[in-house]
């Protein structure tokens, strides 16, 4: 075995070699975003063309999400048996396969099936992703760390929408470049490989009994997941049903995305000086005052703008927070269970929230989204304050 191939720990790695692999992971789920940020809006309004009820939209979007709680459960193993990079590189494969052959196998029942492909492939490279970051993040700047791979992660949330406002979907153009930056995400890992940290060793299911070590953690996870995917999936339409056009419901998209790109670095250096806990409560807090106020200020886009664009930054906050409160809670061995936890929650909420809430306003009416949310988030904050309380 030369040096080149013996596997590394984080705590092998010297400081500038930890910098190596932070940037090469930022690099990475830098083009993942974009992909991701294109490819979701895409489907919806691909789907809602066709006149598919926003439950089935929900659906949809849901059914990679499934794949990943499924990557979660079984990544272990299977790294065990092929080994981690294999796993890596041959799932990111396996997604942009599967959003190659979306144009050519248009049906309904074929894209759920090759996003759920796509969603196992997507789900290796995101729990790798972030077990990666939390360890080789320093204990004092987690939350900052937490933060800059949030906002590189949703930069291409908000530029893909605007651009595919440029381009003609009903051809396979925007699928072409969502490929393309998925392959481009792997370049990067690939040029560090031997300098990531093995955690094959430590992988495996989920640790469940974690869940009463950190209760508010993985609380954050499941609100963040039943929201930010339901809203990624489904703001466009609440626009599109309230009168908007295609277009500017777009940008409405890239609107909410850009407070996330723009808040979670300060938000992240903030928490680290005033306590990972309590700024995840005022997210959750944010996150409702957001809600409440959306229906009052969708007519307006001098008010709606600016809402979004802070509600984004700050309700993501939920989910940038909870992933550096993780690193806090869990060091060393039980880092990667627990973050296989933090994601497979988080990927349960991502599942249940867009058949819920399009059910809701296949229903309802389109306002039963922002009740969803403001129901979600006040529940947080009460599972928040019931933690100080118990611990105080």
């Amino acid at each position: 075995m030369t040096a080149a191939t013996i596997p590394r720990t984080a705590e092998s790695l010297s400081e500038p070699e930890r910098r190596l692999v932070f940037v090469a992971l930022l690099a990475s789920v830098t083009a993942s975003g974009f992909a991701i940020g294109g490819v979701v809006p895409l489907v919806t309004f691909i789907l809602e063309r066709r006149g598919v009820p926003a439950s089935l939209i929900g659906v949809n979007a849901a059914v990679p999400v499934l794949a990943v709680i499924l990557v979660s459960i079984f990544l272990g193993p299977v790294s065990r048996a092929i080994g981690i990079k294999a796993v890596l590189f041959s799932g990111l494969f396996i997604t942009a396969l599967s959003t190659a052959l979306m144009p050519h196998w248009t049906s309904l029942e074929a894209w759920m099936v090759l996003r759920f492909l796509s969603g196992l492939g997507a789900g290796a490279h995101w729990i790798l992703s972030e077990t990666w970051i939390n360890a080789v993040a320093p204990n004092q700047k987690r939350g900052l760390y937490a933060g800059l791979y949030s906002t590189l992660f949703t930069v291409g949330f908000v530029i893909s929408p605007i651009a595919l406002t440029f381009m003609d979907l009903d051809s396979p153009l925007p699928f072409y470049l969502m490929i393309v930056l998925m392959l481009l995400s792997a370049a990067p890992l690939w040029l560090a490989r031997n300098l990531l940290p093995d955690v094959t060793a430590h992988s495996g299911s989920p640790a469940w009994s974690m869940l009463l070590a950190a209760p508010i953690v993985f609380a954050a996870a499941l609100a963040a997941g039943l929201n930010d995917s339901a809203l990624w999936a489904l703001l466009g339409l609440y626009g599109l049903r309230n009168g908007i056009s295609e277009a500017d419901a777009l940008v409405l998209l890239s609107i909410f995305a850009g407070g996330t790109v723009a808040l979670q670095l300060p938000l992240g250096w903030l928490a680290d000086r005033g306590g990972l806990a309590r700024f995840l409560l005022a997210s959750a807090a944010a996150g409702a005052l957001g809600a409440a106020l959306l229906p009052f200020a969708i007519g307006s886009p001098v008010l709606l703008w600016p809402l979004l664009f802070i509600w984004g930054g700050l309700m993501i906050g939920l989910y940038t927070l909870g992933l550096a409160q993780l690193g806090e809670r869990f060091q060393g061995a039980p880092l990667v269970g627990a973050n296989a936890l933090f994601i497979s929650i988080y990927a349960v909420g991502s599942m249940t929230g867009p058949p819920i809430y399009g059910a809701a306003m296949d229903a309802y009416g389109p306002n039963a989204l922002p009740i969803g949310v403001l129901v979600c988030c006040l529940l947080m904050m009460a599972a928040g304050l019931e933690c100080f309380r118990k611990s105080a």
